[in-house]
């Protein structure tokens, strides 16, 4: 039994990946940005790394109102209120 778990474990383990920061990062250009702009006290910061072979846009929400549209190596700053 033991060894089973451990074999799980090891599998599990193996099966996580992290995805790698891109060299080359852009920001979001503002026809993107639907809201969220302004400065404020809490900042939001959303890197988007590059997946191979993924070119479709990732919708991301804040409070249930989109925020912005990333595709792979993007970066956004959005401003947060309490």
């Amino acid at each position: 039994m033991k060894y089973v778990t451990f074999l799980l474990t090891l599998a599990l383990i193996a099966g996580c990946k992290t995805a790698s920061v891109p060299e080359e990062i852009t920001t979001v250009p503002q026809e993107r940005l639907f809201g969220f702009t302004k400065t404020s006290d809490a900042h939001l910061v959303i890197l988007a790394a590059t997946s191979s072979g993924n070119d479709c846009a990732i919708r991301i929400s804040i409070d249930e109102k989109p925020a912005d549209d990333f595709f792979g190596a993007e970066v956004a700053h959005f401003g947060l209120t309490f």
